[in-house]
């Protein structure tokens, strides 16, 4: 099979860059970290992996800002409802949202 990004089908970098940001739904830096590292290990293998590591980190540092925005926002009274519907479905996408991406990279995509 050939790919226009030189991916091999032997190559994991994509999938450990999108499944790995799993972790930051538990663990808020530590996603990131370990995100960051995986991408920068393997971000010359492949024209690929560097999207596919971009994309991931880019998604982990924009759902660690909402989570933040949405936490702070819970400070005040009136937005309490409204905080923790927001930090449910955030956490929900930061799990759902790096599965798909990473079966979508397994595929080549």
């Amino acid at each position: 099979m050939s790919d226009p990004y030189g991916y091999s089908e032997t190559q994991d970098g994509p999938q450990r860059d999108h499944l790995v940001a799993i972790i930051s739904a538990f663990t808020a830096f530590l996603g990131i970290v370990a995100t960051l590292v995986i991408w920068l290990l393997n971000k010359d293998d492949s024209e690929f992996i560097d999207e596919c590591g971009k994309e991931s980190l880019n998604f982990q540092i924009s759902i660690l800002i909402y989570e933040t925005v949405l936490a702070i926002s819970m400070l005040l009274v009136i937005t309490i409802p409204f905080a923790v519907i927001g930090l449910v479905i955030a956490w929900l996408v930061a799990i759902i949202l790096p599965i798909m991406a990473g079966l979508k990279a397994s595929d080549g995509k």
